[in-house]
């Protein structure tokens, strides 16, 4: 009997993210109920090194405030958490951002993962 292995990808997203959208992130993180994000903006969090990685934008200079931030499945999640709470434009409009980019990224890793596993 042969046995088949299976494979998994996981994809990450890079997010638009002005110093603005991020920093709010950051901030509501250091005061949120939950344990994993509040530690999350603590030195070695998944937070502070997203903070510390982000990237200019393609075409931006080293010093614009539009950066991209790297996550993943799990990170995106995370973030929506961290917007729980919060009441506001801003917030609402991160919700809804972070709502689409984690929606097509599921829809991209399941593709991946389907062609990936084709007999």
């Amino acid at each position: 009997m042969e046995i088949n292995n299976m494979f998994c990808a996981e994809l990450t997203a890079y997010i638009p993210m002005t110093d603005e959208e991020f920093n709010y992130i950051f901030e509501t993180s250091k005061r949120h109920y939950d344990t994993t994000i509040k530690m999350s903006t603590d030195v070695g969090g998944w937070l502070y090194g997203m903070k510390v990685r982000r990237t200019p934008w393609k075409g931006a200079t080293h010093d614009d405030v539009n950066k991209n931030v790297e996550a993943n499945n799990r990170k995106i999640q995370l973030m929506i958490k961290c917007l729980e709470m919060s009441d506001g434009e801003l917030p609402a409009r991160l919700n809804i951002m972070l709502h689409k980019v984690y929606s097509e990224l599921v829809q991209k890793t399941n593709l991946a993962n389907e062609i990936i596993n084709k007999p």
